[in-house]
């Protein structure tokens, strides 16, 4: 059975004028599954290194909270529609300046 996934790559842009960009965070949305789930980047050495100004403990604050509000469980499911197929479109619409949000489809079986 072909199923239709949507992942989202979370990007931290720390200077639009550089350009520069380092993935973050990924998100999985299955709707058929009734599937939502977010990893978040474990190498915060690299993190620091990309970014020498970085406050790596807000960003792992930061994280966390987004952490929190992509995972399908028991305190957040009654304010997600799971089963929505711009679920992800939704819930990364309002991400902007150092974070943005690259959502792609993608057919597995």
């Amino acid at each position: 059975m072909i199923r239709n996934v949507k992942f989202a790559i979370m990007k931290y842009v720390p200077n639009y004028e550089r350009d520069e960009r380092m993935n973050v965070a990924v998100v999985l949305h299955s709707p058929e599954d009734r599937f939502l789930s977010i990893k978040i980047i474990k190498n915060w050495r690299r993190l620091r290194e990309f970014d020498d100004e970085l406050d790596i403990d807000f960003m792992k604050s930061y994280l966390k909270t987004v952490e929190d509000q992509f995972n399908y469980n028991l305190s957040n499911f009654e304010n997600i529609n799971i089963e929505d197929e711009c679920l992800l479109e939704k819930m990364t619409q309002f991400y902007i300046n150092q974070f943005v949000f690259v959502i792609s489809n993608v057919s597995i079986e």
